[in-house]
């Protein structure tokens, strides 16, 4: 086979990933018998990378762990840097598929921090909408609009249709789930002509789904009639495919077309239901609420959504703003029809503390508002009664606005310093807005601006330069939270043995691209100990990235020990040793001094802030524990500590998360929005060009 045809067959691989994955089997077959025959270890990994694809698409995770396992271990033997990227890529999505999302978003994330333009398109695109996904399980909605706009644009570096058009309806999903009406309907309708042109037949259902939700979020229901009519017109009757996977949609459309019985059965047949669980999902479990609304059995609705809601708040992950909101609007009408208007001011309160997130991303606030001011259909038959009870809704909103404002008028007791503190942390978040915003630009240029190679070069460097700033002001508002004693330690069950390999995984690729060998040194038998694992791990994220960057050759290793302890607790030491230049005596109290590095002109060579030392002691301090270090120069340098913890008890539970509403984070507070970023980015050069006319 001629090089042509290898680089055609490689071609329709990846159209085949995004187009017809049970296709892809036979394609990865061919190439693994060509990479063979050639002694191509790049085209036979890649060959393996691909026969990951269908088991994924049929959810056979057990099946796509073994080939993930295969394709992992024969890239690193190989050296292939590009497929063991791409197979932590599909990994990632397996984890997020099995409710792992923390540790997926570990593993996806650090792939998309290691020299992102070094990648090919279609690699980068791979990335980018798994990051989009897990970002949106983490409520991490900055990053859902960030990653999704960057799947479009290196989705059109590509040039293949299907993969743009994928690129497309994903974000057009993303922006539905953060309630950007406006900005989601014409993604999707541009995502619907992608489709068509690519020939993906599969995917219309996808679509019509999409366009279903908007309308009737917008409350369109007549354009939602229509959509389920085109649907229809085209498929006859509906699959048990299409009932089970897009039974939502298929419900709110029949409810549009006032046909509430049968879109009963739909959304509480057990048929369309075989792996027991899908009806407690949050979208059906609201599908529900409304179909019953509609049938006019409001009792049921609001014992519902208040029974889900209830179990839900012990999960140990919080339901999206997007299906929080939908819950409450449904529990709120439930509340009004059987006349609690208490119950239904609270949920209406509700809404709008699980909207919150979502201002600065989305219309919400402006959506809200609208609605409020729409005509009542029901108004001309039942004139008196829908207004007071608008009216004493209206009367009790007022009543709770006045009391916030006259707390809020109470005088400050902090003193100067807590002031100064606040100050930083305000004007910290202000700069993360407008650092946003210019991504935001940066994106716009990027996507719609024709670039050739050298300036396309200069926008990835500003935007590389504004995520080092963006990671600088991230580490002075940590700073500034540690200095007002409002930083809380979270103890729950934590493996630190899985803890250190996971972070090795994540840190090799980096490791193999500079030639140094990563070693993970932990006892598989550690008995889980109560900790806090997220800050150990920004803890030992900090140690290890620094071992990497300040070591040019040899090895960085992560020891994990055992030592004596009380009965009832562990002592556990963790330590990074690398083999870098090390440190000289007279320059190790320098180590943990705020905004500085050893050695002349390291920042520049090495990069950072010089606050991850400081940080990374202040959190060790927190959890009753101290940073340390030894070091000879020439021979290298170990961080180390060490931390006594109870043990995990069998059984232990994870505490639920605290009350948003109770302990308020200052970083909930300040959302800063890459969405309406590059929408003001798009009206600032509208304006510039106006003007320049």
């Amino acid at each position: 086979m001629s090089d042509r045809s290898l680089a055609d067959l490689e071609t329709r691989a990846w159209t085949q990933w995004f187009r017809a994955p049970s296709e892809l089997a036979a394609t990865a077959q061919e190439l693994i018998r060509q990479g063979l025959a050639r002694a191509d270890a790049g085209l036979e990994c890649l060959g393996l990378l691909f026969a990951v694809r269908p088991a994924i698409a049929a959810r056979a995770d057990a099946d796509a762990e073994r080939a993930l396992d295969l394709a992992e271990l024969r890239s690193r033997a190989a050296g292939q840097v590009r497929v063991l990227r791409l197979v932590h890529d599909l990994r990632a999505f397996l984890w997020l598929r099995r409710g792992e999302i923390d540790r997926a978003w570990q593993l996806a994330h650090a792939a998309d921090q290691r020299s992102d333009t070094a990648r090919p398109p279609m690699d980068r695109t791979i990335n980018a909408l798994g990051l989009a996904e897990i970002a949106l399980q983490r409520a991490d909605f900055d990053a859902v609009v960030e990653q999704g706009y960057r799947a479009m644009r290196c989705a059109d570096l590509v040039g293949i249709t299907a993969v743009r058009a994928i690129a497309t309806h994903n974000l057009a999903t993303k922006q539905l789930n953060l309630l950007n009406l406006d900005v989601a309907l014409p993604l999707q309708l541009e995502a619907q002509a992608l489709f068509r042109r690519a020939g993906m037949d599969s995917a219309r259902r996808h679509v019509w789904e999409n366009l279903i939700l908007i309308h009737d979020a917008q409350e369109r229901p007549i354009a939602a009639a229509r959509t389920l009519a085109e649907w229809r017109a085209a498929v006859g009757d509906f699959s048990a495919r299409e009932l089970q996977d897009q039974g939502v949609a298929i419900a709110l459309g029949l409810l549009a077309v006032g046909q509430p019985g049968q879109a009963m059965r739909i959304v509480e047949s057990p048929e369309q239901d075989p792996d027991g669980d899908r009806h407690r999902t949050t979208a059906w479990i609201w599908a529900q609420g409304r179909v019953l609304l509609a049938l006019g059995q409001a009792d049921r609705a609001r014992r519902l959504c208040e029974d889900f809601l209830a179990a839900a708040a012990s999960r140990p992950h919080p339901e999206t703003p997007y299906n929080l909101v939908r819950l409450y609007d449904v529990l709120r009408e439930a509340c009004e029809t059987l006349g609690d208007f208490r119950a239904a001011l609270l949920a209406n309160k509700a809404s709008q503390r699980a909207a919150l997130p979502l201002l600065g991303q989305s219309t919400r606030a402006r959506y809200l508002s609208l609605k409020l001011q729409q005509p009542d259909p029901d108004a001309e038959a039942q004139p008196a009664a829908r207004n007071r009870k608008r009216l004493e809704a209206l009367d009790r909103s007022i009543g709770t606005l006045r009391q916030s404002m006259e707390e809020e008028k109470k005088p400050a007791t902090e003193a100067d310093l807590a002031e100064q503190r606040r100050f930083v942390a305000y004007v910290g978040h202000e700069i993360r807005s407008a650092l946003a915003g210019v991504m935001g630009v940066n994106s716009l240029l990027l996507m719609e601006s024709k670039l050739d190679p050298r300036q396309s070069r200069y926008v990835s460097l500003s935007t590389q330069s504004v995520r080092g700033a963006l990671a600088l002001v991230n580490d002075i508002l940590d700073m500034a939270k540690l200095e007002a004693g409002r930083f809380d330690i979270v103890c729950r069950p934590l493996d630190i043995t899985r803890l250190a390999r996971d972070l090795t995984s994540e840190f090799e690729v980096l490791a193999l691209e500079k030639g140094l060998r990563l070693v993970c040194d932990a006892p598989p038998d550690m008995a889980e100990v109560q900790a806090d694992g997220r800050r150990l791990r920004q803890v030992l994220s900090n140690l290890l990235g620094n071992a990497l960057n300040f070591t040019d050759a040899g090895d960085v290793t992560v020891r994990v020990e055992r030592r004596d302890a009380a009965a009832g607790t562990a002592c556990v030491y963790v330590a990074v040793e690398d083999s870098g230049p090390g440190i000289a005596a007279e320059d190790l109290p320098a180590l943990f001094a705020e905004f500085s590095q050893i050695g002349a002109g390291a920042d520049q060579r090495h990069g950072g802030s010089g606050l991850g030392l400081v940080l990374s002691r202040e959190l060790l301090r927190c959890m009753g524990s101290e940073l340390n270090v030894r070091s000879q120069p020439g021979v290298g340098t170990t961080f180390w500590f060490t931390f006594t913890a109870p043990r995990a008890e069998a059984g232990d539970g994870e505490r639920p998360p605290s009350d948003p509403s109770t302990s308020p984070d200052p970083d909930q507070l300040a959302v800063a929005s890459a969405a309406f970023n590059v929408g003001l980015g798009r009206m600032t050069a509208s304006a510039f060009a106006a003007s320049s006319r």
